[in-house]
């Protein structure tokens, strides 16, 4: 289902994470490759370059035409279960999605440096997000083309 709009993230309650809560989600460098590739694909992306340097040791890029992550969610997109999929447990029942936890960024800082440009349909512009071993966002303009 392709998504021409970003998705709102919300915050999942405790009761939800410990009852959907994984024990780690990257694992390796193919690990990593998935969850961003799942990741534009749940953003309706329809074409999606993936590159690497030194077999993903160096750097791992993916380039995609989704929706982008609503500037309202950019501060929060890597906070471990902060998902656009779902609200509470039982919406598990209506997922038609690959990723719904919203821990896979937040598990992929742990592991090196994150960063990701982004912008919606409607911004001119969009932005950088710079992101810390524990998650947290350092946000600035993107550089103009």
């Amino acid at each position: 289902r392709r998504h021409t709009r970003p998705m709102v993230l919300n915050t999942l309650s405790a009761t939800t994470v410990s009852r959907i809560k994984a024990d780690q989600v990257i694992v390796d460098i193919a690990a990593v490759v998935k969850e961003l590739l799942e990741n534009a694909l749940d953003a309706g992306a329809t074409l999606i370059d993936i590159r690497m340097d030194q077999d993903g040791l160096g750097q791992i890029m993916v380039r995609d035409n989704g929706s982008g992550i609503d500037p309202q969610d950019r501060d929060k997109c890597t906070r471990g279960y902060c998902t656009s999929k779902i609200r509470e447990f039982s919406d598990l029942s209506n997922i038609h999605t690959y990723g719904f936890r919203g821990e896979a960024l937040h598990s992929m800082c742990c592991e090196g440096e994150v960063v990701i440009t982004t912008r919606v349909a409607g911004e001119e512009t969009g932005e950088v997000i710079v992101l810390d071993k524990m998650g947290a966002a350092t946000i600035r303009a993107a550089p103009q083309k």
